[in-house]
């Protein structure tokens, strides 16, 4: 990794985390959608002299959004890719896999937590009783 990589890397750690309102619904979970990533990670940034900018790619059977982080002269790229494989509707399921790869790109790069993961579901969920007194080892 570069000196220039490393220094935007430290700028991103250092940034309080922000959290992000799931507000969209899917089939029997709710998610953020690309624009809640945006405004979230806007708030985040704002001030900091960080920018990024994403480029859309693909080939016959693959999309990929690199997600390019500037702050200051320094920048540092990461690329992420889903296989395609064209649907019905192949430019539905084209920008479809653009959207998801920038949506969470920007939230695993810049660390920005869900405002519920699953991980707090399960934590809350009350612990399995045992009954009849036997031991389970």
């Amino acid at each position: 990794m570069t000196a220039e990589a490393s220094t935007v890397l430290q700028r991103i750690a250092a940034l309080d985390k922000t959290k992000v309102s799931k507000s969209s619904k899917g089939y029997n979970y709710t998610y953020a959608d690309l624009s809640e990533v945006t405004s979230a990670l806007s708030t985040l940034l704002e001030g900091s002299g960080i920018t990024y900018v994403q480029i859309p790619s693909s080939t016959a059977d693959e999309v990929t959004v690199t997600t390019v982080v500037m702050c200051k002269g320094d920048s540092y790229s990461v690329s992420m890719s889903l296989p395609y494989a064209g649907a019905s509707n192949p430019a539905q399921a084209l920008g479809s896999c653009v959207t998801y790869l920038r949506r969470y790109s920007l939230v695993a790069l810049f660390g920005l937590l869900p405002s519920d993961d699953d991980g707090s579901a399960v934590a809350a969920k009350p612990a399995a009783k045992q009954t009849g007194g036997e031991d389970l080892w």
